[in-house]
């Protein structure tokens, strides 16, 4: 969504939202800003359950000391 007025808009009505972000990391300026807009959203429209989910980027998911966490 372009911009918190259109987020409003969408979820407008429902009592449950799913908040997916994308897994493109170079695409977007600032997903916990996005994320923390979503929930402001939801609250001020009177959503009753926001569920985020956040996929790990796999370029980011490694690491040369720690790898059994991807795991």
């Amino acid at each position: 969504m372009s911009n918190v007025g259109s987020m409003e808009i969408g979820i407008e009505g429902a009592d449950k939202v799913v908040y997916f972000t994308h897994d493109y990391f170079s695409m977007v300026s600032c997903k916990n800003n996005t994320l923390a807009a979503a929930a402001q959203s939801a609250k001020k429209v009177g959503v009753q359950n926001l569920v985020a989910v956040c996929p790990v980027e796999h370029d980011m998911a490694f690491s040369e000391s720690e790898t059994n966490w991807v795991e």
